[in-house]
């Protein structure tokens, strides 16, 4: 079987090409996906600058998600038939026509779960589902603040708390972002120069008991006047590449957590039966949602370079994705 795939052959974007190759046919325990819809990421395009958290040698298989279809499998693969809509969620490499891995690396997607959106599942939604389960005492979480409420995780927040019944308190940069998001049922909806200027003197706006920063810089000591007492920040990102901020005193007075939390390394430590479970509530939560991760266009493999710049620029209506 011939496939295309990007890899990155040396450092930066000239080192990047699509590649023909030859997928032998499977072994007892491989799986043969045809990629349908994979995304560029943040993490993509830290991988591609050499600022990721994994160390990766040349060549590098490109794309850290996506969603296709099993059409060839080995012998002892148990969890998946052909013609299953799947995910990938190990490894690397789902920029490609079609992909070959063990079966560990691949999970099942139920029928009502739409390939648009299934191909954000692995980074954007288990992010935002682990953060909302993991951090507090799931009974005593009811109000979580975030930044970047307008990317893909921050979406995915904001569905996944209304469906839990927590509120959200949402950051953003876009005023114009503002009604979209409480369309989406955002609770509270914040600019993020009139939270910076004003602190939180804006009305009725609660405590919070969790708050996620994907910026770093000054928002956890920002957070921290907004957190009830042994409230938790959590970094899942680092947008703005400065130094998180914070003074020892909301540590302290108010028993503040600081943590980190990277989804990659959390699938990692997962058996294939845990993964299954975890994304099996995943996909149940959202079950009777119209929820959708924006996408603000789709390209064919061969046009890679226009894709990544496409990705790295700031003014983008939605995510930017490959079509294989």
């Amino acid at each position: 079987m011939e496939a295309l795939e990007i890899i990155q052959k040396e450092e930066g974007l000239e080192g990047v090409t699509l590649n023909k190759s030859h997928i032998s046919p499977p072994k007892e325990d491989d799986v043969i996906v045809q990629m349908k819809a994979c995304p560029i990421n943040v993490a993509d395009l830290a991988i591609l600058s050499g600022h990721y958290g994994l160390a990766l040698s040349f060549p590098k298989a490109l794309g850290n998600e996506g969603a296709g279809t099993v059409v060839a499998k080995g012998a002892l693969v148990k969890s998946l038939e052909i013609g299953d809509q799947v995910i990938m969620i190990k490894g690397l490499g789902s920029w490609a026509t079609y992909l070959k891995k063990k079966e560990e690396a691949f999970i099942k997607v139920p029928n009502f779960f739409p390939e648009s959106l299934a191909c954000f599942t692995r980074s954007a939604l288990m992010t935002a589902f682990r953060l909302l389960q993991d951090f507090q005492k799931e009974n005593s979480l009811k109000t979580v603040i975030q930044n970047a409420s307008n990317g893909a995780v921050g979406l995915s927040v904001i569905a996944l708390a209304k469906a839990k019944g927590i509120k959200t308190i949402n950051i953003i940069r876009n005023p114009s972002q503002k009604e979209e998001l409480i369309q989406r049922g955002a609770d509270y909806v914040l600019l993020e120069d009139a939270i910076f200027q004003n602190k939180f003197d804006l009305g009725e706006i609660p405590n919070a008991d969790l708050a996620l920063d994907a910026i770093g810089g000054p928002y956890a000591d920002l957070f921290a006047e907004k957190l009830t007492q042994n409230g938790v920040i959590v970094s899942y990102g680092s947008l703005s590449k400065k130094p998180i901020e914070i003074k020892s005193r909301a540590l302290i007075y108010k028993n503040i957590t600081l943590k980190g939390f990277w989804v990659t390394k959390w699938l990692e430590s997962l058996s294939k039966d845990e993964a299954s479970k975890s994304f099996s509530e995943l996909f149940s939560t959202l079950k009777d949602s119209s929820f959708e991760i924006p996408i603000d266009r789709a390209y064919p493999l061969k046009d890679f370079k226009e894709a990544l710049a496409h990705a790295k620029r700031g003014s983008r209506k939605g995510k930017i994705i490959f079509n294989p």
